[in-house]
């Protein structure tokens, strides 16, 4: 028969081992709970980055409207605002031009002598370009500015010229308005700061 001196060793090495099981438990618990929270802080530092590259995202070409809130303000009885998406144009209050929009892909608008269009001539005299930072295809253009560049939405604003006849050769007048409108805009130039044309910021 075991005495009761190691009956009571054996006692204690028995309880000892069971703390040191629990402990271990314990510790993988723990080591395993702060996994999970690295996780946990890993995945939501991802999800906020992306959320931010997408607030930051530059609009692509198919998201992008040239003439969404497009308007016309008069400033004076001189000068009209023609504000696109992005841009400001300062144009003459002559009454003697208008606007259309390239339906197709909605990056260009054209700017028309009123006059011509309605004899049968066209009346074009600027297009106004809309196209990605990375787009350098402008630089084939016969005769073009660039007006601006909008950071913000990815866009490169190009001024296109007609160099074409766009009006009655025969009619003097029409000569002469559209020579004005023709020569007012011919002096958009992102690096003047007389433009008409300015990006919005």
């Amino acid at each position: 028969m075991l005495s009761n001196r190691v009956l009571k060793l054996i006692l204690t090495a028995s309880l000892s081992c069971c703390m040191l099981i629990a402990f271990a438990g314990c510790g993988d618990q723990t080591s395993s709970t702060g996994s999970d929270d690295q996780e946990t802080t890993a995945v939501s530092e991802e999800t906020e980055a992306e959320e931010t590259t997408e607030a930051t995202q530059p609009a692509s070409s198919d998201d992008y409207d040239i003439a969404e809130g497009l308007e016309i303000n008069e400033i004076d009885e001189d000068t009209l605002e023609l504000k696109g998406n992005g841009f400001t144009l300062t144009m003459p209050n002559t009454g003697t031009w208008s606007y259309r929009e390239n339906e197709n892909t909605h990056q260009s608008l054209d700017l028309y002598y009123l006059t011509a269009d309605e004899t049968g001539y066209d009346g074009g005299f600027l297009t106004i370009m809309a196209m990605d930072l990375d787009d350098t295809s402008y630089e084939d253009f016969p005769a073009y500015t660039i007006a601006g560049e909008n950071a913000k939405l990815g866009k490169r604003f190009i001024a296109m010229f007609a160099t074409d006849v766009r009006f009655d050769p025969e009619d003097a007048t029409q000569a002469n308005e559209y020579k004005f409108l023709s020569d007012y805009v011919h002096t958009i130039d992102a690096s003047s700061p007389s433009s008409p044309f300015h990006v919005d910021e």
